[in-house]
């Protein structure tokens, strides 16, 4: 009726509060543990984040490891050859039959070449060569007209030029290294048969890393592999270098194994 006033019964005004007390608490609920939940996912990406990068890095330090073996043994293998061809040619005779028979008696020499006040007297060029001779004399030609070439990659002091080193000539689609001495106004030097070398150090080479896998190259062309696990067209090496001079030509490429899920 019109006028008439209407009263809400106390037990629904009761219940009314209960049921939004109730729905705070479950509001509440629900943010607290979305919140933990969050802290949990986030503590827990940054733990596989850092277990992953711990991973990374000591991925990289086992393939920084195991190139830098095989270049301390590469290195090490043309430094005995290098204190032998020192040690012969200190003592060298550079009489013309005792050169052409240490060449032919020499598995590690491919050539011998003697400069006397920067003129190329052996080979001698004024008499019939063979083709090797010939193309020995052809590649030392520059040196004879630029003694300064023997001079470029060595380690020089204030007070001393070098009196030997090494220099790396191209010869076709290969690299010719030769050692050379200086005494007085004579310069010899002998080219290291890169073949004999090669082969050298191939057949001494340890380089079982299984699973992993590694490769070497001199300017691009394949001197050596050893991969246990296939790689696919597209994976790069997970770490690589270059040698020192005068093996500046070679690199060293370090295959990591794929992990499982990879």
């Amino acid at each position: 009726m019109p006028g008439d006033k209407i009263f809400l019964s106390p037990v629904n005004h009761s219940t009314a509060n209960k049921l939004m007390k109730s729905q705070k608490s479950l509001f509440l609920f629900v943010i607290i543990t979305a919140l933990i939940l969050g802290v949990i996912s986030y503590f827990g990406f940054r733990a596989l984040t850092q277990e992953s990068t711990l991973n990374e890095y000591q991925t990289q330090q086992l393939a920084k490891s195991h190139v830098a073996q095989t270049q301390s043994f590469i290195l090490q293998q043309l430094n005995q050859k290098q204190v032998r061809l020192d040690a012969m040619l200190t003592y060298l005779s550079l009489d013309k039959n005792a050169l052409n028979t240490l060449i032919s008696q020499d598995s590690d020499i491919d050539g011998i070449f003697v400069l006397q006040n920067n003129k190329l007297v052996f080979p001698d060029v004024s008499q019939p060569l063979s083709l090797k001779d010939q193309k020995l004399a052809e590649l030392i030609m520059p040196v004879s007209h630029d003694p300064a070439l023997l001079m470029a990659k060595q380690h020089k002091s204030e007070d001393k030029t070098p009196d030997s080193g090494w220099l790396v000539l191209q010869d076709n689609h290969y690299p010719a290294l030769i050692y050379w001495r200086k005494t007085d106004n004579d310069t010899v030097g002998v080219k290291l048969s890169y073949v004999k070398f090669l082969a050298d150090v191939i057949s001494a080479l340890d380089t079982d890393f299984a699973p992993d896998g590694i490769k070497i190259a001199d300017n691009g062309q394949l001197l050596y592999q050893l991969l246990p696990e296939p790689i696919g067209d597209n994976q790069t090496s997970s770490y690589s270098q270059n040698l020192p001079f005068p093996l500046h030509g070679w690199q060293i490429d370090y295959y990591t194994a794929p992990t499982n899920g990879q």
